[in-house]
């Protein structure tokens, strides 16, 4: 049987609690919690104001704020270092998304945000990091109110919320802990960053030949795509046609996927829709293998054009889907994994820029694609181009393991510290 002990300011103590931890209400941690300005939105003039889009990624993005003119009463939501923004109408799965606010920008609170203020009872990143946590978004979303296309939870919902808090020092001595992990993440986004600048440089630098490797002098040929390629058949498939995601899918025989143009947009995280099993997979299929490249040919943006080269294909039934090209390079002309860099290097995604059609949904035509001009070295030279940028992709994936270590530690981490089940000294 709990004994429950009644104490100021609505906070309660427990005998399963850790020692001098208590449960606060969350309205009795803040000395702010209210929604933001309504306003129209300029795109590019006027004070920054967040949008739901702003913390879309967990953090507060500048490029994604809106803009509003300086008017009476607009400072008063000024932001303020410290503040947590809270996405409370939303999809479900996004109810209970936070942001924390740093002060690198000035930034006002829009509307259809909450912004949370905390008071001295609690350390602000101390709650940042709580409500991060699965189990405190999952009683968030519990509280959520379903709606059409949205859900949405309410003010006085959220200021009943039972959170369990150590004392202010100990608080403390946790963020410095957790920190130390941010810090380690930070500088290996910021590393992820530099390799991939580097790599787009190189990719400049020798994919036009501006810089010739040593050893290498003689002139490259100029072709047209549709001389040195085939373009093959993709499929359509509806979503009830599909089934799974990412390999967690039952029945499929030899892991058959279909390539979606969406698939193709970040081939650093590719994710390959499982075709169902009961779709008979006809002979007329045109199925991809090593060195085929994968064109996105429609999107909402001018990621169009952007392609991946399928590799290490083994016994898999692999498709060409909706909204892309399945384009094969004729044998003896490019050295493996070649034409991928090429097509993805801005030199050829400029001479793209021209075709492309459309202003909501931009799309490119087989025949544009196919009348692009490639200037190409040697296979020889292919090959040395090839070895120096796949090197440069093993570093950032390599950069990108230790990130997500870092990742899997700190929330680890955060499960020990932010129950109690670790204790700091």
């Amino acid at each position: 049987m709990k004994i429950m002990t009644k104490q100021r300011n609505n906070k309660t103590s427990s005998n399963n609690n850790p020692t001098g931890w208590a449960i606060w209400q969350l309205g009795n941690l803040l000395i702010r919690l209210s929604n933001g300005l309504v306003y129209e939105a300029s795109e590019i003039n006027g004070m920054p104001v967040t949008r739901i889009e702003t913390i879309s990624s967990g953090t507060i993005d500048y490029s994604k704020v809106g803009y509003v003119l300086k008017s009476q009463g607009i400072d008063q939501y000024l932001m303020h270092r410290g503040d947590i923004l809270f996405s409370h109408i939303n999809s479900l799965s996004q109810i209970g998304k936070v942001a924390y606010y740093d002060d690198v920008k000035e930034l006002y609170h829009g509307m259809n945000l909450l912004l949370l203020r905390c008071n001295e009872n609690v350390c602000s990143r101390y709650l940042f990091y709580l409500l991060k946590t699965p189990y405190m978004k999952h009683a968030i979303q519990k509280r959520a109110k379903p709606a059409v296309n949205q859900a949405s939870v309410s003010i006085s919902d959220l200021k009943k919320l039972d959170l369990l808090l150590p004392p202010i020092k100990e608080q403390e001595k946790i963020i410095n802990l957790i920190s130390t992990w941010d810090e380690a993440i930070e500088k290996q986004t910021e590393l992820i960053k530099k390799l991939k600048l580097r790599k787009r440089g190189l990719m400049q630098q020798l994919l036009t030949g501006k810089k010739r490797l040593p050893g290498f002098t003689n002139n490259w040929k100029t072709v047209r795509l549709g001389e040195v390629c085939s373009w093959l058949r993709n499929v359509t498939f509806s979503r009830e046609q599909l089934n799974g995601t990412n390999g967690k899918c039952q029945n499929v025989h030899y892991g058959d996927v279909l390539i979606k143009y969406q698939s193709i947009l970040n081939c650093e995280n590719v994710e390959l829709p499982y075709v169902n099993n009961d779709i008979e997979l006809k002979s007329t299929y045109d199925f991809v293998k090593d060195g085929d490249i994968i064109m996105s040919d429609t999107a909402e943006d001018e990621t169009v054009g952007k392609a991946c080269e399928a590799i290490n294909v083994g016994n898999r039934i692999i498709l060409a889907g909706l909204h892309t090209m399945l384009i094969r390079p004729k044998p003896g002309i490019f050295a493996p994994c070649f034409l991928g860099y090429y097509i993805n290097s801005e030199a050829y995604h400029k001479q793209l820029l021209p075709l492309i059609q459309g202003i909501k949904v931009c799309s490119l035509g087989k025949q544009s694609v196919q009348n692009t001009i490639l200037a190409i070295p040697s296979m020889k030279e292919q090959t040395e181009i090839v070895t120096i940028l796949s090197s440069c992709d093993q570093e950032i994936q390599s950069a990108i393991k230790k990130k997500t270590e870092f990742q899997f530690q700190k929330r680890g981490l955060m499960q020990q510290l932010l129950t109690g089940k670790k204790r700091v000294k």
